[in-house]
């Protein structure tokens, strides 16, 4: 199975206060981080070339996360068992899928927006998720929908492709820090050892 991914560590606390200053008051708090990975999964075949195939997240979000990367991969198929070259078409399928994506956001309020507007190759998307990594962040109750639709005709079908988008979420310890604006947040955060560690400040100041 081929799997193409990309996802990026936590950045520096003060760098994590600009984009998510609720977010750093937690880990300099001490509260754990912990991952929450959401799939987006669909079985494509030959027989909907052309179909827009609706797919979402099982759950909306119901915490604070922020985003950190995502991969793409394409289950296993019985094409060629036997043959040596399954482990090529196998490993090449996540690479050339023949399948793009758009992709739209249920905002909180109502407010929608689509991080895809247009139809997009899926094997594109972990590079061109990078620059999101520790900026984006989806809220309570937010969901993704998308529409995977193939393009052009498969050499193995059906197959199921994998869209599974990783976030990192506070521990229900942080929830009261999580109600703080920005600047109440910031000023909390700049009275921590944790604070004064990263920005060179004497612990007794």
């Amino acid at each position: 199975m081929q799997v193409l991914n990309v996802s990026y560590p936590m950045p520096p606390l003060v760098e994590l206060a600009v984009r998510h200053p609720q977010l750093a008051l937690c880990v300099a708090k001490g509260i754990p981080l912990r991952p929450n990975l959401r799939p987006l999964s669909v079985e494509l075949q030959n027989s909907q070339l052309g179909q827009p195939q609706p797919v979402s997240f099982s759950e909306v979000i119901s915490q604070y996360s922020v985003f950190t990367g995502l991969s793409v991969t394409v289950d296993p198929t019985n094409d060629e068992p036997g043959n040596p070259v399954k482990y090529i078409n196998d490993a090449a399928q996540a690479l050339v899928t023949g399948t793009t994506i758009n992709l739209q956001v249920q905002g909180r309020g109502g407010v929608n927006y689509s991080p895809i507007p247009e139809e997009t190759p899926v094997q594109a998307l972990p590079a061109a998720f990078a620059s999101s990594a520790w900026i984006w962040r989806m809220v309570n109750p937010e969901n993704v929908k998308a529409n995977f639709t193939v393009q052009s005709l498969l050499s193995a079908s059906p197959f199921t492709m994998w869209v599974i988008f990783a976030f990192m979420v506070p521990a229900s310890e942080g929830d009261p820090y999580l109600t703080f604006d920005n600047d109440r947040a910031m000023i909390a955060l700049s009275q921590t050892v944790a604070w004064k560690l990263a920005t060179g400040q004497p612990i007794g100041a």
